[in-house]
């Protein structure tokens, strides 16, 4: 929650200069710094040290950070939660296992739109054969 708040507040920051943000934007910023005021020491510490690190990416990497916050935020509910879910046993899995994933993803990632579909189609043809004839 603390990173997503900060996170949406560089985005419209980074997006438009404060001159030129309208009122109701520049009435939202103010909500959202009044919140911080409000938070533990703690918090605003983190918020601070992720500010940091935000601005420490390249400008790419800031473009994709955030464009997949707005992705996140166009998610229905019941799928941000279900990733939430998804992230929390990933990172409760032993480092090799995490490295194993992470290592088929990149893979996954290098393949092409048709090399993934044929994939997922020999993957559903397996699950469906393995539905047909279970083992006795």
């Amino acid at each position: 929650m603390i990173k997503t708040a900060l996170i949406a507040i560089l985005a419209v920051v980074l997006q438009n200069p404060p001159s030129s943000l309208a009122a109701e934007q520049r009435k939202e910023l103010r909500q959202r710094l009044d919140r911080f005021h409000t938070m533990s020491p703690t918090e605003r510490q983190l918020i601070q040290e992720n500010y940091q690190a935000f601005r420490r990416l390249s400008p790419e990497e800031r473009m994709l950070l955030r464009r997949n916050f707005q992705r996140w935020g166009q998610l229905p509910p019941a799928r941000r939660e279900q990733l939430r879910r998804q992230y929390k046993r990933f990172l409760q899995m032993d480092p090799s296992q995490r490295q194993r994933i992470l290592e088929n993803y990149r893979r996954w990632r290098r393949l092409s739109p048709e090399e993934r579909a044929r994939l997922r189609q020999e993957k559903e043809r397996s699950r469906h054969e393995k539905n047909e004839h279970p083992n006795p």
